[in-house]
């Protein structure tokens, strides 16, 4: 069992590198990414309110943007279809992803969560660079986050 829990784990470091620095968003992610893939119909909603360039790690927001592609163009998403777009290691990654969505109740209220933890993760990463924004989109991005702290 160890051994296959450092495989899983050395596949996701090798697919998508920036996880180990930033967990708590590419955990959201592979939720959010994995109850997508099960759940196509909450696309339109969690579209409109996550854009892909919020996603924090490159993979992800990779696969999220071609996800959202092949449903907007009407092609299914489900895991036998993407494998056609991935190589082995990238859909183990995506399997797990969708293994894991599996043992969670998904729910349009689980899709918001990790909507929201996305997001903020994504504002925080932002200000780990104050000195590339903007004083206003600084302000912004403070400004959004005491307004989800009330």
């Amino acid at each position: 069992m160890s051994h296959a829990i450092r495989h899983s784990e050395e596949v996701v470091r090798k697919v998508n590198p920036m996880a180990a620095a930033n967990l708590r968003a590419s955990k959201a992610e592979e939720g959010l990414l994995g109850l997508l893939i099960l759940n196509p119909d909450y696309m339109p909603t969690v579209s409109k309110k996550l854009a892909p360039d919020s996603m924090v790690t490159d993979f992800n927001r990779v696969l999220y943007r071609h996800l959202i592609e092949r449903f907007e163009k009407g092609l299914m998403i489900d895991l036998s279809y993407l494998s056609a777009d991935y190589e082995d290691d990238q859909m183990a990654y995506i399997s797990r992803m969708v293994q894991n969505a599996r043992g969670n109740p998904g729910s349009p209220e689980q899709a918001a969560e990790y909507i929201g933890v996305i997001i903020s993760e994504h504002r925080l990463l932002a200000l780990n660079n104050p000195e590339q924004l903007p004083e206003d989109k600084i302000r912004e991005i403070l400004d959004a986050m005491r307004a989800q702290k009330k």
